[in-house]
């Protein structure tokens, strides 16, 4: 791996690149694998973007750590929106790697996944939109909040009292006026 990283170095990328691949492919060596795409990043772009979403389909964290690494050397700034378009092709242990790497450009994208089927993936949104949410988060971690499983409730309520945006605090002073059941119709 030190050879294809000092020739990359060197500006020999596509011997470089030679390298990555053939260790890329070497089965049930996850760091290797993991190691050999991040170098691929930068010595291939356009290779190591056709692995991203086969990598973080594949059944191991150390991989899909590596997967987001390469995504960010490859995409740079549009890091966030390129990852928030594999979302829906990904299984939930993906996806919530992904969701962690999500900016505010793709707010949408985790507001949406905050209802998705399984309890991680929603939970993994929850906490997202409370590390880069606005005001458009502020609906459905108030739901989450009030009808959620016990740890979509913590994590939402966690997400509430730290959300970044600061016009995000406006409609909460209205919460719970609106959280709370209207009582039942007498008789």
């Amino acid at each position: 791996m030190a050879a294809a990283n000092r020739l990359v170095a060197k500006g020999e990328s596509q011997r470089a690149t030679a390298i990555y691949m053939r260790w890329y492919a070497v089965p049930g060596n996850a760091p290797l694998r993991a190691a050999a795409l991040t170098g691929l990043a930068k010595a291939d772009p356009a290779k190591a973007k056709d692995l991203i979403l086969p990598t973080l389909s594949a059944n191991d964290p150390r991989l899909h750590d590596a997967a987001i690494a390469a995504a960010r050397e490859v995409y740079g700034r549009d890091v966030s929106g390129a990852l928030a378009r594999l979302l829906p092709r990904l299984n939930p242990g993906p996806k919530v790697f992904v969701l962690r790497a999500l900016d505010a450009s793709a707010e949408r994208q985790i507001i949406s996944a905050a209802g998705d089927p399984e309890e991680m993936v929603r939970l993994a949104a929850l906490e997202r939109l409370g590390q880069i949410g606005s005001a458009a988060s502020i609906p459905v971690l108030f739901q989450a909040a009030a009808t959620g499983s016990a740890g979509a409730q913590k994590t939402a309520v966690a997400a509430l009292a730290r959300i970044p945006d600061p016009g995000a605090a406006l409609p909460s002073r209205n919460w719970p006026a609106r959280a709370t059941p209207s009582p039942a119709p007498r008789p």
